[in-house]
């Protein structure tokens, strides 16, 4: 018998209820550590933004022994709310994942939602580990793109309820860019922020960049997003509403047909940097063409010759060679004539 503490008081308890307490400890704590956190996508009252809610816990015994933590990881879980929450692994990486490297997964703290010290500290306390993943190995770590964005998100925000389209189109831009910084390529999060550009550009009258900016988006969100993803339904909607973009097949090739936004519809730093890039090329293009129109003209080569050879005196010949010269723009000396025009046409130049 074994004497055990309850919140009613002190009681003796027999070996297999000692054994299923045990038990009982030992999968509450697997619970603590391996659970997978089941989530789902609800969008906020205010703004329509989309915001990923816990909904449940779910025990993976499989999963828990073969898939390790990544702060940058090359796959993720995603749960399908139209077939009873089913888990599914996913290679996220838009490369994919190359034979003999290791599958892994974000426990819940990712190199783009928290500064390393934070992070590592929020998976020693919740799963007793020091992370040492590839982006936690960089001690110099930059985090401060995150507090930029989110303050050029909200100065988007607050433009485009004042139905300034084209400065929330620039803020958001920028906001965009910076993202782009912290997050990995094809992360799911960097689409939702496409589609959100996408939004105002429509809103701006810059049709063709929310087009390109939402294909973008449908491309990473189509293979990774569960079914129903609000932004990946507007994304895949947009693109049937919005035609693509017509290649003129007359248009010389140049620095136009680059796709360069002009600088009435540039939306950042980047489009004014290729628009300056395109002014400088056509000015250097017709540059070229007007000094080829001035000085390519068509010169003619002939043995005659009619008038007075000027310059003589500049090229220190002897009375000799200066007869010879006479003679041969005479033409009165053939066997010289070559080496007078020689000579000639080094004092020209």
């Amino acid at each position: 018998m074994f004497v055990m503490a309850s919140s009613e008081g002190v009681y003796e308890a027999g070996a297999e209820s000692v054994t299923r307490s045990e038990s009982l400890f030992c999968w509450l704590g697997r619970v603590r550590v391996n659970s997978v956190a089941v989530t789902s996508l609800s969008e906020q009252s205010e703004g329509n933004e989309l915001e990923v809610a816990k909904v449940a816990l779910a025990l993976y015994p499989e999963l828990a022994k073969s898939v390790n933590h990544s702060c940058r990881p090359n796959c993720l879980l995603r749960f399908d709310p139209e077939d009873g929450l089913a888990l599914e692994l996913l290679v996220s990486a838009p490369g994919g994942v190359p034979p003999g490297e290791e599958i892994t997964i974000s426990y819940g703290p990712t190199a783009a939602s928290l500064p390393r010290q934070e992070r590592r500290a929020a998976l020693l306390a919740q799963y007793g580990f020091e992370c040492g993943c590839p982006a936690c190995a960089i001690l110099d770590e930059d985090f401060s793109w995150r507090s930029k964005a989110a303050a050029l998100d909200e100065r988007a925000k607050v433009a485009a309820g004042r139905g300034s389209w084209r400065e929330a189109a620039t803020a958001s831009s920028a906001a965009l860019a910076l993202l782009r910084q912290g997050f990995a390529e094809g992360d799911l999060e960097l689409a939702r922020e496409e589609c959100k550009l996408a939004g105002i550009l429509l809103q701006a009258g810059d049709a063709a960049r929310a087009r390109t900016l939402w294909a973008s988006a449908a491309a990473a969100l189509a293979p990774l997003a569960p079914r129903g993803d609000p932004d990946l339904e507007e994304a895949q909607e947009m693109l049937k509403r919005l035609p693509e973009p017509k290649l003129d097949s007359k248009e010389p090739a140049g620095p136009k047909s680059q796709g360069t936004v002009p600088f009435a519809a540039a939306a950042s730093h980047g489009d004014v940097g290729q628009a300056l890039n395109c002014l400088r090329a056509v000015l250097e293009a017709s540059s070229a063409s007007a000094f080829i129109s001035k000085d390519a003209q068509e010169t003619t080569v002939s043995d005659s010759f009619d008038g007075v050879v000027l310059g003589l005196e500049g090229l220190n010949l002897t009375p000799a060679e200066r007869e010879r010269v006479m003679q041969a723009a005479q033409g009165t000396s053939p066997k010289c004539e070559r080496t007078a025009n020689a000579r000639v046409a080094r004092g020209k130049t």
